[in-house]
Parts: C-alpha cells; structure tokens; sequence
C-alpha cells in the first residue's frame, strides 16, 4: 500500500511538474525568422523574447487567417482583404486592457478600445486579394474593417483606427 501511495505522489509531482513546465513554454511564440513586421507589447502574457511579441509575415499569418470584401475609402473598387482577427492575435498574446494603440510606420498613432479591437469584424490585413501588401500599398499590415457591411463602420472611431502601414501595437489597461 505505502509502495503504491509513494508512485502516486510521484505521479502527482510529475504530471505537476509537467504541467508548469508547459505553461513556461506557452509564455513565449516561437521568435521570427524573417523580417519582423509587427512588434506587440504592454498587457500582454506571451512574448517572444520574454518582453514583446515580434512576427515575420509566416509567424504572423500562422496566427489564423480570416477574411471578408469590402470597399474602403482609400481604395478603389470592392477588394478582399484577409489576414488575423484581431480577437485571434488579442488571444494568442493573451493580451488585456482597456485600448490597443496602434502605430505605423510614419509614427501615426491611434487608440482602438478594447472593446472595438476584440470585436467580431476587426481583422489586420496582410493580403489584399490574395497578395501579399508592399509598403506602397498600405502594408504589411493594415487595420480593417468591413465598411460595407453595416453604416456603424462609417464612424470616425473606425476610420480613425484604420492604421495601415502597421508596424506597433501596444496594450494598455
């Protein structure tokens, strides 16, 4: 009986043991290979160098990728954008906070509520149908939403965060 108690504790600590084990790797995404694209910091819980998140192109779209078409004011024409929700990039840092600040590349900033940001149609585009977005053409990355979808998208709280040429996002609370 006592042999059989000592293999369960041993058990116990083991799969314990295990268990933190797992849950220190899942702190930290795999680090980018190629060039880093977006840098994401602040309230955020997984890392990929124990401070911030850095994704290259295929780290970033391993993400998840969702989509949907829609014409946008700076545009022309009807145009399918795809790349990760916001909600999916918000889980898979295991981000928090009260608003996103999203920078680009010429350093404009705007603040996205958390609310907005972990909403169902927020996406961070990084094709334009289906290629990938040169600087040029607003990219890599370019904070959208399906403005055709419904007249709420017309607000200036989506225009305003409609940050394209992305490069930062920070996490406040």
């Amino acid at each position: 009986m006592r042999m059989i108690r000592n293999s369960l504790v041993g058990a116990a600590i083991l799969v314990l043991g295990l268990g933190s084990g797992i849950a220190a790797w899942a702190d930290h995404l795999k680090a980018p290979a190629g060039e880093v694209i977006l840098t994401v910091t602040g309230a955020i819980s997984h890392t990929t160098d124990g401070q911030a998140a850095a994704f290259d192109l295929e780290g970033f779209e391993a993400l998840g990728q969702s989509k949907f078409s829609t014409s946008t004011r700076w545009t022309e024409g009807v145009i399918e954008f795809s790349g990760v929700a916001c909600k999916d990039l918000a889980a898979a840092l295991g981000a928090g906070g009260k608003e996103v600040i999203a920078t680009a590349l010429n350093d404009y900033a705007s603040s996205v509520p958390m609310e907005v940001f972990n909403g169902p149609d927020c996406l961070i585009a990084s094709r334009m149908d289906g290629k990938t977005m040169s600087i040029r053409d607003k990219g890599p990355l370019w904070v959208v939403f399906p403005y055709d979808k419904d007249s709420k998208f017309g607000d200036e709280i989506y225009q305003s965060t409609a940050v394209w040429q992305l490069k930062l996002l920070e996490f406040r609370n």
